[in-house]
């Protein structure tokens, strides 16, 4: 009987270590990713973009339309479109308490929803509501400025 119990408390000890260990692997193979993604795009930050062609072009603003937001799809370069604004969350993503990982499927796309009800899982505070407009590109359908564009900006 005893020898049972201990047989069957080594193979619960092992279960447990077992999937802590896959668990970490899991979360650590995430970040792993993510950073492989971020090093890869790094070296196009020194190219000139569309959007700094079309700054010129344009006398300085940039229309702020579904083809451009779509533009704007990585973690290196995230906007977001929340209830028909336009938002560079770009700086912000390595300070979300949930992570990077939350928001990044959604750069370039309307995350109205997700971010209304974070992801299914409630709301978000009005302190997170007013940090979003810290990062207001502008209206969709609109126009903004380089100086809004720049994720290096004083805020």
């Amino acid at each position: 009987m005893l020898r049972r119990t201990v047989l069957i408390s080594l193979f619960v000890s092992w279960s447990i270590l077992t999937a802590i260990l896959l668990a970490g692997l899991v979360f650590r193979d995430r970040s792993v990713s993510s950073l492989a993604v971020d090093n890869i795009q790094t070296p196009l930050k020194n190219t000139i973009t569309r959007e700094e062609s079309q700054l010129s072009n344009t006398g300085g603003t940039t229309p702020l339309t579904s083809e451009e937001l779509a533009r704007h799809n990585g973690s290196n370069d995230c906007w977001l479109l929340i209830d028909s604004k336009v938002y560079n969350v770009t700086e912000y993503l390595p300070r979300h308490p949930g992570g990077v990982f939350i928001i990044t499927p959604f750069c370039g796309k309307d995350a109205s929803i997700v971010f209304q009800t974070k992801n299914g899982e409630g709301a978000h505070s009005s302190r997170a509501w007013d940090l979003l407009h810290l990062y207001s590109l502008g209206d969709l359908n609109g126009t903004t400025t380089q100086e809004r564009i720049d994720p290096t900006r004083q805020l």
